[in-house]
């Protein structure tokens, strides 16, 4: 019978920790924003290709590039 409340107690204790892990995990994976879905920023879907990708990539890096905006130069500096 010890042996027995003890088992059940340390599945528990597994239990909890497992669940604790989950909800960590749950809470780290909200805290992605709008400012990190980098196909939201590109301007793409999610199902987008790599050579969509790519040449999404490069037009913004040519649009926001400090050459490309020398009217505010500080601003196209943190852009790009």
């Amino acid at each position: 019978m010890f042996f027995n409340n003890k088992l059940k107690r340390m599945k528990l204790q597994k239990q909890v920790v497992l669940l604790l892990l989950l909800g960590a995990l749950l809470l780290l994976s909200h805290q992605v924003s709008a400012e990190d879905d980098y196909y939201k920023i590109l301007g793409l879907k999610r199902g987008a290709t790599e050579e969509q990708i790519k040449k999404a990539f490069k037009k913004m890096a040519i649009k926001y590039h400090p050459d490309k905006n020398k009217d505010d130069p500080e601003g196209a500096k943190k852009r790009f």
